[in-house]
């Protein structure tokens, strides 16, 4: 996929791999709408970015994905200051097995919040011109995590929506498709002592992924434009690694 003036929206965007993501598409010649819920560290991430990449092809919108209408402003400003959007990428999730609510209500929710608006924004019987949906999902959405039960369910959530919305005919001939990405353990605030602990007992390692491998992982899906695609991402499997589930 062609790249050059595609438009893309990408929730949880200040840091981590949705700052990668964004950068690498940048890179690339695209126009990134950056959201995230942390504005102070969002507006950083979008002047950065602006100052490289030029302010025409970057934007910061404050977005808690819990709120709809939030969400739906988001997509509105981007579409007032690009024109139209071509791909949204649902990244922002958070780890929080206390705090099981608000993990079910970003990750889960979210998502599934995420991809109908996206679904509405893109589809051709809409005003849209069509585009992907990627949302960003995990190893643990398609294998059990014990350590990580509520954050391996909300997971499960997302791989199960991204592949029911993918077969509704009603999206194909609109011209929308859906997919997801499966990381295995990327190197961001996310991984937790606790985590590293676990994966070192048993995985016998504590190696995590560089953000720029799951840049790669979203070139790939995005080459692919396989829908319904649900993409793994672990270069410490390499029998599993950049392997469709």
């Amino acid at each position: 996929m062609d790249l050059t003036s595609k438009v893309i929206v990408i929730t949880g965007a200040a840091r981590g791999i949705g700052r990668a993501l964004a950068t690498g598409l940048l890179e690339k010649g695209a126009k990134v709408c950056l959201s995230d819920v942390r504005e102070d560290l969002g507006n950083k991430t979008e002047n950065s970015l602006a100052t490289t990449y030029g302010h025409d092809n970057v934007l910061f919108v404050t977005c808690d994905v819990r709120s709809e209408d939030q969400y739906k402003h988001v997509f509105q400003v981007a579409k007032d200051k690009f024109k139209h959007v071509d791909i949204v990428i649902n990244n922002a999730g958070v780890c929080d097995e206390e705090n099981w609510e608000k993990t079910v209500d970003v990750n889960l929710k979210g998502c599934i919040r995420g991809t109908k608006l996206a679904a509405d924004v893109l589809r051709k019987d809409r005003g849209g011109n069509g585009g992907m949906v990627v949302n960003m999902c995990s190893i643990f959405g398609y294998q059990p995590s014990y350590l990580l039960p509520v954050y391996s369910a909300t997971k499960y959530g997302v791989f199960g929506i991204t592949k029911s919305f993918a077969a509704i005919a009603e999206m194909k001939e609109n011209g929308v498709k859906f997919t997801c990405l499966c990381p295995g353990a990327v190197d961001t605030d996310m991984i937790t002592d606790e985590i590293q602990q676990y994966r070192k007992q048993i995985l016998n390692t504590d190696s995590l992924m560089s953000t720029d491998v799951m840049v790669q992982a979203l070139f790939k899906l995005l080459k692919d434009n396989d829908n319904g695609g649900a993409l793994v991402v672990n270069e410490l499997n390499q029998d599993k690694h950049m392997k469709y589930v």
